[in-house]
C-alpha cells in the first residue's frame, strides 16, 4: 500500500513539473513573438517629452507587490543561490559578494550587492554599468556576467528599496558617469529608481541602441513608467536573458 502511494506522488510529481515545464516554454514563446516586438517598436518610436510629467509616484500598493515578488524570486532560486556562492568560494579567494556605490533616486548613492566577478587583486571598475570595462574576470565570473546570474543578489536591495524589479539603468556613483548625459536628460533619469530589469536589458542585448546613448531610452522609461509597462519590460527582459546572453 505504501509503495503504491509513493508510486503516485511520483506520478503527480512528474506531472506537475511536466505540466510547469510546457507552460513555461509556451509563455516565454509568447512574450517573445508578442510582447517583446512591441517593446522594440516602442523603443524605436520612443518620442520623449523633456517638460514632463514623468515618473508616477510608487504607492503602498505597488511596493508591496514589489517586495513580494522579490521575496519569491529569492526563495524560488535560493538553491542556485547557494550554489553560485559556493562555486565563487571554491574558485578564488575573496568575498562572495561586491558592493559599489551607485546613482539612486534623486541621485541619493547606495551600495548594491552582486555576485563578485573578478578576483580579488582586480581594481573596481568605474564609469557607467552600461559601458564595457576591461576587469580581469574569473572563469566563472565571465559565466555570470554573460547569464546576467551576478545580479541575482540585487533582489535585497529591491526588498530594502533602493532599486526596483524594473526601473532605469544602473550608473555608478561617479561623476564621470553622467558626463555624456545632456542636461536636460540627468532630472529625468534620477526621478525614477535603478532597475533589476530595464529597457538598458532589452536595448543594449538587441542592440537597438549604443550603450553610451542609453540614457534615452532611461528617459523614455521614466515618462512610460506604468504597472502593465513594467510588467511587459520584466517578461521581455526574463525572455531575452535566456534566448541571447551576447554582452
Amino acid at each position: 500500500m505504501q509503495n503504491i502511494d509513493k508510486l503516485w506522488i511520483t506520478i503527480l510529481f512528474l506531472l506537475g513539473l511536466v505540466t510547469f515545464i510546457v507552460a513555461f516554454m509556451f509563455l516565454s514563446y509568447y512574450i517573445n513573438k508578442k510582447v517583446v516586438p512591441e517593446i522594440d517598436r516602442d523603443m524605436d518610436n520612443a518620442v520623449i517629452n523633456l517638460d514632463g510629467p514623468h515618473a508616477i509616484t510608487e504607492t503602498k500598493w505597488t511596493r508591496y507587490l514589489e517586495i513580494f515578488i522579490a521575496c519569491f524570486m529569492l526563495f524560488f532560486l535560493l538553491p542556485l543561490f547557494i550554489l553560485v556562492a559556493v562555486i565563487i568560494k571554491l574558485e578564488s579567494k575573496g568575498p562572495i559578494f561586491n558592493l559599489n556605490l551607485y546613482i539612486g533616486l534623486d541621485g541619493k548613492p547606495f551600495h548594491c550587492i552582486k555576485f563578485r566577478t573578478f578576483k580579488l587583486a582586480q581594481v573596481k571598475p568605474t564609469g557607467n554599468s552600461i559601458e564595457k570595462q576591461k576587469i580581469n574576470y574569473t572563469k566563472f565570473g565571465t559565466f555570470l556576467v554573460k547569464t546576467s546570474i551576478d545580479e541575482i543578489p540585487i533582489l535585497f536591495n529591491v526588498l530594502m528599496g533602493s532599486v526596483s524589479l524594473v526601473g532605469r539603468s544602473l550608473y555608478l556613483s561617479d561623476p564621470k558617469n553622467l558626463v555624456k548625459v545632456p542636461a536636460q536628460y540627468k532630472e529625468i533619469i534620477l526621478s525614477v529608481k535603478p532597475g533589476l530589469a530595464s529597457l538598458h536589458t532589452i536595448g543594449v542585448r538587441r542592440k537597438k541602441i549604443k550603450p553610451d546613448h542609453m540614457y534615452i531610452l532611461d528617459a523614455f522609461y521614466a515618462e512610460r513608467k506604468s504597472l502593465v509597462f513594467d510588467i511587459k519590460v520584466l517578461l521581455s527582459s526574463v525572455v531575452i536573458l535566456g534566448l541571447n546572453t551576447e554582452y
